[in-house]
């Protein structure tokens, strides 16, 4: 858990963005080097072809030929399963670009200073909680946390059936206490094989 004080407000939000939220200043980087190269490799093709030199891997009007013959040689579910499949990867890239990247961390709700805590800090605090409201050790316990969701899963005794509904308010009452940003959405699962020993 890291907390820093802050005079300001803004300052806050953004040393909390900068801890929850990943750069996305390598797949930017990447796409960059592949285009530059792919453009970088066409213009040599352009440049070669102009001094009638043999080519690095086709020449621009062998690759044009082959694109416009493309159509007859090729059957149309081929060319449509091919657009689709370029079709997603630009999806993806696009994905990449857009969406922010996170990282395994939760701001925290404090009026002072940015409060940002790891998910597995979080996680072993939940389950904790939720060991003791089950009466169960704490390795009976598996807490997992995504972005909007904590999901935990109890394994009982063999013979000791658990009961949700105190876990469900533990997991709340800690969850209150944190006030993580986004609130998270609790589910608790109940293993039907029971566990041995404890």
């Amino acid at each position: 858990m890291s907390r820093q004080s802050t005079a300001d407000a803004p300052y806050a939000g953004r040393i909390v963005r900068r801890e929850t939220h990943s750069s996305r200043a390598v797949p930017a980087t990447i796409t960059a080097i592949l285009l530059l190269a792919a453009v970088a490799w066409a213009g040599v093709e352009i440049l070669l072809s102009l001094l009638e030199s043999d080519p690095l891997l086709v020449s621009p009007a062998a690759a044009e030929s082959w694109l416009l013959g493309l159509p007859d040689a090729t059957l149309q579910a081929g060319l449509a399963a091919a657009g689709i499949g370029l079709g997603i990867i630009g999806l993806v890239f696009l994905g990449l670009a857009v969406s922010p990247g996170r990282k395994g961390k939760h701001a925290l709700a404090s009026d002072r200073s940015a409060v940002v805590a790891d998910d597995r800090v979080i996680a072993s605090a939940i389950s904790r909680q939720a060991s003791l409201a089950a009466g169960l050790s704490p390795d009976q316990v598996v807490t997992t946390i995504g972005t909007r969701t904590v999901e935990v899963t109890l394994h009982p005794s063999t013979g000791r059936p658990a009961d949700r509904a105190p876990v469900l308010d533990a997991i709340a009452q800690e969850l209150d206490r944190y006030q993580l940003k986004p609130a998270p959405k609790t589910k608790v699962r109940i293993t039907e094989k029971g566990a041995l020993g404890v």
